[in-house]
């Protein structure tokens, strides 16, 4: 029953009905955005990934690289690359690395080169001397004869300037020496 003021003793009861078909359409639309966010997400993720490693990758393949050039001798080669970080400092030690060594080459080279000068000087003024002499070392190899011990022993050719290391060259020259009545020393 109804009261005068419009109230009501008893309990009032709206019912409404509503098409869910909306409610899906704004669920697949939903879906449909997370789906393509994530996939932007996942796809940009990606290309970062590459990108970084490239960046730590290709000076890696550059620095290889440089490594098997030097390795087959060419010590003027260096890792022309602009990277910052640990890496720059991968690459600037390793390009001051190759200088040096490329510097101490060419000393090397430099000293050597004056060593062989020294030697065949040494060799002419070694053999430019009229009396025979042999060199020997401490386990009685003989090293180095002149041009004169070779004619005091009837042998022509020219001197062998390094170690006689084989038998027979020791042999002979042993024999050579006992034949004149001369000792190793």
């Amino acid at each position: 029953f109804i009261t005068d003021r419009g109230e009501s003793d008893e309990p009032f009861y709206i019912t409404t009905f509503y098409s869910r078909s909306e409610y899906r359409q704004r669920l697949v639309s939903i879906n449909n955005t997370v789906l393509s966010v994530s996939l932007i997400i996942a796809l940009v993720t990606m290309i970062i990934s590459l990108i970084l490693a490239n960046s730590i990758t290709s000076p890696i393949r550059h620095l290889r690289k440089a490594m098997f050039a030097i390795s087959a001798g060419n010590y003027q080669t260096v890792v022309d690359l602009r990277v910052s970080g640990e890496m720059g400092d991968l690459l600037g030690g390793f390009n001051d690395m190759a200088r040096q060594l490329s510097q101490d080459h060419t000393a090397l080279r430099k000293y050597i080169s004056e060593i062989v000068h020294l030697k065949e000087y040494n060799d002419k003024i070694f053999n430019a001397i009229h009396e025979g002499i042999i060199v020997v070392n401490a386990l009685f190899t003989i090293e180095k004869v002149n041009q004169a011990f070779l004619r005091y022993l009837g042998i022509s050719g020219e001197p062998r300037p390094t170690v006689w290391t084989t038998g027979a060259d020791q042999a002979a020259a042993a024999g050579l020496l006992a034949r004149d009545g001369l000792q190793q020393v």
